[in-house]
């Protein structure tokens, strides 16, 4: 059974995605944040289409840290209302879930 996760979100510039990932990596609330961008995000906000470039950041996890985590980003983002989705991986290899247990204690 694994116990790591993954988990999304997104920022507005290159600097928040790296500030925010380096603070979790610090914190020791993920083992790996990974930023890809710039993407393209097409959404509706307060009834209006909006069109944003922003950074997506992605974050491997011990599902144990999900809730500080998620508090962390709620209390830390720059977002009013940001995307926090994560998803219970259901398979991967023992050394790989050994090592973001491990990076992350």
């Amino acid at each position: 059974m694994n116990s790591i996760a993954i988990g999304w979100t997104t920022v507005s510039n290159k600097i928040q995605a790296e500030m925010l990932a380096n603070a979790l990596v610090v914190g020791k609330w993920v083992a790996c944040a990974q930023i890809s961008g710039p993407i393209t995000s097409i959404y509706t906000w307060k009834d209006k289409i909006e069109r944003e470039e922003e950074y997506r950041i992605t974050l491997k996890f011990p599902l144990e840290k999900r809730k500080s985590l998620e508090a962390y980003l709620m209390q830390n983002h720059p977002y009013e209302t940001p995307q926090w989705s994560w998803l219970e991986l259901s398979g991967s290899s023992k050394d790989y879930e050994k090592w973001v247990i491990e990076s992350t204690t």
